[in-house]
C-alpha cells in the first residue's frame, strides 16, 4: 500500500512540473508580445500609426510643469514653442516617483506605451506616452 501512495505522489509531482512549465511558457509568450521599440522622436511623430499601442523607448528634452508635460526633439523646439515636435508624457507619480520634476528641462530616456490619439493639453503635442515604466536623465 505504501508503494502505491509513492507512485501517486510521483505522478502528482510530474503533473505539477508539467503544468508549471506550461504556465511559464504561456506567460513568457505574453511578455514577448510587448516588444520594446527603440525609436527616435522624429520617427515616432512622422509615423504614429506604426507605433500606436506599442511599447517604445525614446530620448529627448523633457519639460515637466503645469500644462506642459512633454518630451521634445530638442531644447530649441521647446524654447521656440514648436509643440508639434513633442510627445505628451502621461506620468504616474506613484510609478516614476514624487520627485519626477527632477527631469524638468533635462534630456531624458523614457519607456512607455505610445498613443497616437491623445495629443496632451489642448492637442498641442503629437501623441502621448502613457504607462511610463522607465524615466531617467540622459547626459
Amino acid at each position: 500500500m505504501f508503494a502505491r501512495h509513492k507512485k501517486l505522489i510521483f505522478i502528482y509531482i510530474i503533473l505539477l512540473i508539467f503544468f508549471a512549465s506550461a504556465v511559464s511558457l504561456i506567460f513568457s509568450k505574453e511578455r514577448s508580445r510587448e516588444k520594446l521599440h527603440w525609436v527616435s522622436l522624429i520617427n515616432l511623430i512622422a509615423t504614429p500609426e506604426k507605433f500606436h499601442g506599442t511599447k517604445v523607448r525614446v530620448k529627448g528634452f523633457a519639460v515637466i510643469r503645469f500644462e506642459t508635460t512633454a518630451i521634445y526633439l530638442s531644447s530649441n523646439d521647446f524654447h521656440h514653442g514648436i509643440t508639434k515636435n513633442s510627445v505628451w508624457l502621461k506620468i504616474d507619480k506613484y510609478k516614476i516617483g514624487w520627485d519626477y520634476k527632477k527631469y524638468n528641462k533635462k534630456y531624458v530616456l523614457v519607456e512607455g506605451i505610445f498613443d497616437k490619439n491623445y495629443d496632451g493639453h489642448m492637442g498641442l503635442s503629437s501623441g502621448s506616452i502613457k504607462q511610463i515604466e522607465r524615466m531617467e536623465t540622459w547626459e
